[in-house]
């Protein structure tokens, strides 16, 4: 090791300038961008930006850099020679919504003019015209597979990377803690019996065109029908009238407090699927009544929440 640098916290990756003068570095710990001199090999200052900074990208020129803030939906915008910050973009699909898009990669397109940004947590790029920094334009959104890890764009077309594939997979032949020792080679790539639900994930390479405004006002509208968030649902949601869990913040109920009993790394199926009163399935069910009689017993008593998922 030549030398050792304290950055002041985590560091996420790095990005040498088209001259190769300077190393610009993402620090995810501490809400920075520090720059390192290339050529007196001393850091040489730091540009705050946004919460969890990580991926960053160049303008072909090396006046502006891009950086992915991860939780806080943004982008900021650095004009290299000034070492400020010019501009934040918001990559979010309503403009004050709540953290977790969770904007994760970043790519130009040939002439500097649109940058694509990978939500990964709202599966969508955002899009925004960049040709003039500072009074950039958000232009729309292109659906993506699940959990965009990495966008890259070259020659007229779009390369995303998607961690999480198409779909989720049950996995009726997965590892049982109450039998044998099991054989998760499955999660390696290998044909065995047993499947690891890690191993089930099967990432994607997603390649498109860059689209035109007609193309993307279409894939826009995709990406609103796909997902499940509005402004409104911050606020009221859909009920039955009488029912004691308001349909609107501030209605009255009779709860006064909530409990959630929740099993890390279990499906609702390998628990309660033998519950003839939700939606279940027999077949995945690892440890039923016989083995779990207390979380059975919390499910009858009080709820059964056969349909709840999450993005973990």
């Amino acid at each position: 090791m030549l030398a050792r640098y304290p950055l002041g916290g985590e560091a996420y990756t790095c990005l040498l300038s088209p001259d190769r003068s300077r190393l610009y570095i993402s620090c995810w710990g501490c809400n920075q961008v520090v720059l390192f001199d290339a050529v007196t090999q001393q850091l040489d200052g730091q540009v705050p930006v946004g919460d969890n900074p990580n991926d960053l990208c160049l303008s072909r020129n090396g006046e502006w850099l891009f950086v992915a803030n991860a939780n806080d939906n943004t982008v900021s915008v650095i004009n290299t020679r000034l070492r400020k910050v010019v501009e934040t973009l918001n990559t979010a699909l309503f403009p004050d919504a709540p953290s977790g898009s969770t904007a994760n990669s970043l790519a130009l397109s040939g002439d500097d003019r649109s940058l694509y940004v990978a939500n990964a947590d709202n599966n969508c790029l955002a899009v925004f015209d960049v040709e003039e920094p500072g009074t950039s334009i958000s232009r729309g959104f292109i659906p993506t597979g699940w959990y965009p890890t990495c966008v890259r764009a070259a020659g007229g077309k779009l390369y995303i990377a998607n961690g999480k594939g198409l779909s989720s997979l049950a996995n009726p032949r997965g590892p049982n803690p109450a039998g044998k020792r099991a054989d998760v080679g499955y999660q390696q790539g290998s044909r065995q019996k047993e499947q690891y639900i890690g191993g089930l994930f099967r990432g994607v390479l997603s390649i498109l065109a860059e689209p035109d405004d007609a193309l993307l006002g279409v894939y826009s509208r995709a990406v609103y029908t796909n997902t499940p968030y509005t402004k409104n649902s911050e606020t009221s949601s859909e009920g039955e009238a009488g029912n004691p869990i308001p349909m609107r913040v501030g209605d009255p109920s009779p709860i006064r407090y909530v409990f959630y009993v929740i099993k890390e790394n279990r499906t609702y199926d390998q628990i309660l699927g033998d519950l003839p009163e939700g939606n279940g399935d027999t077949t995945l069910v690892l440890f039923g009544e016989r083995i779990t009689p207390n979380h059975h017993a919390l499910a009858r008593e009080f709820v059964l929440l056969d349909n709840f998922y999450v993005n973990g």
